[in-house]
């Protein structure tokens, strides 16, 4: 073979390959046989190579990564990726075409076509730039295709044209991973959360996972069938499954932790809601996140001075039977807080005896006294150390999923406190307060609660002390039948009925101390009654508390009506002394019932709040003949305040008034500013100085909260905890 044949060959090589000339296909065969035969096919092959790597990142992939770098939200991303594609397949084509013409005359191990795609795969991974342009593509795909329409017409429809376009050129390629597969995960992660939170989304009482799981593995493989037609293997289907089952697990998760409180707010009826999430977190473990995330918000929305101890109570009792359910294994970190606060508040064992023997809808706990198991105590509860690290145990594995506090609600609010003595002795003065406001002398209830209390908390001394209580109540019925038998000429029957609660002063809870006067007639009649029963019981006697009784008036009023009221015996009294004397000063009327200023006014507030009577001038008051009438009252009340509100330029005053404040939030915890001045109002003394207006006991009081000495929230004044 000549050199100039050689050089022929080479020259027909060089045009087709290098200047891209038009050469016929029978020519560049030729050429291919003569280079070949000589044994130099190899060194071209590496020369065009080498050329084409060179033209690869001169020209065609800095062009095909351009729209990536550049790519802005408001274009087409279907679009612009196709096109990019598209472009990068049309420079690519006389290379690949040429590359598969030599491999076909040159039979070769090593195929050009193959280094060649190679080298293209290597430079995109090494120039391709980070880029929103993939994600958006397949969000674009997905919003226009969706996962729900399984019409024929889909195929009409160009976005799946431009997809199924678009990653059957880039697979040929061998760049679609590098390109469009993260992104798929990214887009699909993005309409899956979309989905769970248009569907789940504050609906607790329906369970979502299977139809979540469902929609996986029917919606969402069905538009990846469509997107990548025959070529799509079931192997990644099942690996996108699996990808997709995880961020249900996480996003789902995630959804039901931030909406935990208020599920445990509505349980039991959002037990769906728990059962749901219990299997998120068994699937994908996001128990811290749980427990930082529902501590945040139990403090951020509970635990603070305006929530009611009522419901922190509620939502504590509720917090238990719901992580119970969930992992018995959080409560304790996720309820410490709770219980640390509960046991800060004054009120709490109250509270809670109260629900226990209390058998209205709003009682969380009435139905746990019948159930019957003995306390469980533990003194760790009262412990605020969590970090006592070095006497730390792990459990066993074969423990109890509750723990060892287990689900006995009871139990575990007795055991905030370490013991049973405090709710014990606040039962005692429940009851007290109970029976004393209970007239019908009926006690066929409390007796039924204190059996229950019994087989909880023990025979405890306050316990048999409760029943001596219950007993006084069933022999004053008797006494009282008996005594109003046995009226006579010696002492003759009153022009009214009396009933009387005989106590037995030992065993009852410390009372009230109120030396209140009452009229001549009521004295002779308590006298008459206090003889009667010394006679029928030999060495006792009675020493009557008229204080602690409740009067049935009837009051005649303006043209013949009558307005029937129950009245406390200190207000019964005062309208009494008032209807001798309709119009006289609250000083005078505080000196005739023996009683203190501060008392006198704080009883009289509903007779001034039902108009019964009005205060005419400042500590002047008179009887109102036409009755009750609240908006009037209401009117005359204002126009006298508006007449009486000088201001107060004094430190002294303004401390005097803070003071009134600091003892009304000492006894009654939390007032609202409306209160506070109405009350401020009934209290005062006008001797000792001017009447603060409403406005400027706002400023003071807002002016002491920014001082820390006190605390405003959710429109209510308190004091600090110390």
């Amino acid at each position: 073979m000549s050199t100039t044949e050689i050089k022929q060959a080479w020259h027909t090589l060089d045009k087709k390959l290098i200047r891209n000339e038009r050469v016929t296909d029978q020519n560049l065969r030729n050429a291919y046989r003569t280079v070949n035969s000589i044994g130099l096919f190899g060194v071209y092959r590496e020369k065009i190579l080498l050329h084409y790597n060179r033209k690869l990142l001169q020209d065609i992939i800095p062009v095909f990564v351009l729209p990536f770098s550049q790519y802005s939200l408001d274009e087409n991303a279907v679009q612009c990726l196709r096109n990019a594609v598209s472009n990068l397949n049309t420079n690519l084509q006389p290379f690949v075409s040429t590359f598969t013409l030599m491999d076909n005359v040159c039979e070769c191990a090593d195929a050009l076509v193959e280094r060649a795609l190679s080298q293209l795969q290597a430079a995109v991974v090494l120039h391709l730039p980070n880029s929103n342009l993939p994600t958006q593509f397949w969000k674009d795909c997905l919003n226009e295709i969706g996962f729900y329409s399984r019409s024929q017409d889909l195929h009409k429809i160009s976005t799946l044209s431009c997809l199924t376009e678009t990653i059957s050129t880039l697979s040929k390629l061998g760049i679609y991973d590098r390109v469009l597969k993260d992104a798929l995960i990214v887009a699909l992660h993005v309409k899956l959360r979309e989905h769970i939170h248009a569907v789940a989304a504050n609906v607790f009482d329906h369970s979502f996972i299977e139809e979540f799981k469902s929609f996986i593995e029917h919606n969402i493989r069905y538009f990846l069938k469509l997107a990548f037609e025959e070529s799509i293997q079931e192997s990644f289907l099942e690996a996108v499954n699996q990808q997709l089952n995880y961020i249900l697990y996480f996003e789902f998760g995630q959804l039901r932790i931030e909406e935990l409180f208020r599920i445990i707010v509505e349980y039991p009826e959002s037990t769906p809601a728990l059962e749901d999430l219990k299997t998120s977190i068994s699937e994908v473990d996001q128990r811290g996140f749980l427990i930082t995330s529902l501590k945040n918000s139990m403090r951020r929305r509970l635990l603070h001075p305006g929530a009611n101890t009522t419901d922190i109570l509620t939502q504590y009792i509720n917090s238990l039977r719901a992580l119970s359910l969930l992992d018995g294994y959080l409560i304790g970190p996720i309820c410490q807080p709770l219980r640390r606060y509960l046991r800060g508040r004054d009120d709490t064992v109250r509270c809670i005896m109260a629900s226990l023997t209390d058998e209205g809808d709003g009682s969380e706990l009435s139905h746990e006294l019948h159930v019957q198991h003995p306390l469980s105590l533990d003194s760790s509860y009262v412990s605020d150390d969590d970090d006592d690290w070095e006497n730390w145990n792990p459990l066993p594995r074969d423990a109890d999923p509750d723990g060892r506090r287990g689900l006995d609600v009871i139990s575990t609010l007795v055991n905030i406190y370490g013991g049973k003595e405090l709710f014990v002795k606040e039962y005692r003065t429940i009851l007290a307060d109970r029976l004393l406001s209970n007239y019908s002398f009926d006690t066929a209830k409390e007796i039924r609660y204190l059996e229950l209390l019994k087989l909880r908390f023990g025979g405890e001394q306050q316990m048999n002390l409760c029943e001596i209580m219950l007993k006084d109540i069933g022999n004053s019925r008797r006494i009282n039948e008996l005594i109003n038998s046995e009226w006579s000429d010696t002492y003759p029957k009153p022009n009214f009925p009396i009933q009387a609660m005989i106590l037995s002063s030992q065993y009852w809870p410390p009372f009230k101390e109120d030396k209140l006067k009452v009229s001549k007639e009521i004295e002779e009649v308590l006298s008459n009654y206090r003889s009667l029963y010394e006679s029928s019981k030999g060495m006792r006697t009675i020493e009557w508390l008229p204080n602690l009784g409740v009067v049935d008036v009837e009051i005649s009023l303006e043209g013949g009506r009558k307005e029937s009221l129950s009245l406390t015996t200190t207000q019964a009294s005062a309208l009494l002394y008032m209807e001798k004397k309709p119009r006289c000063s609250v000083e005078e009327l505080a000196n005739e019932l023996n009683v203190s200023m501060s008392s006198i006014r704080r009883r009289l507030g509903v007779l001034l709040a039902s108009g019964l009577i009005h205060e005419v001038e400042q500590g002047i008051l008179e009887v109102c003949e036409e009755g009750p009438s609240m908006a009037s009252n209401c009117q005359e009340q204002e126009s006298f305040v508006e007449e009486a509100q000088p201001e107060i330029h004094n430190d002294g005053e303004q401390e005097r008034y803070l003071q009134y404040v600091k003892a009304m939030l000492t006894n009654l915890n939390a007032l609202g500013i409306d209160r506070i001045y109405s009350m401020i109002k009934m209290f005062s003394d006008p001797t000792t100085g001017t009447l603060i207006s409403q406005a400027e006991l706002e400023k003071l009081l807002k002016s002491k909260v920014a001082d820390g000495i006190l605390v405003y929230s959710g429109g209510m004044y308190k004091l600090p905890n110390k």
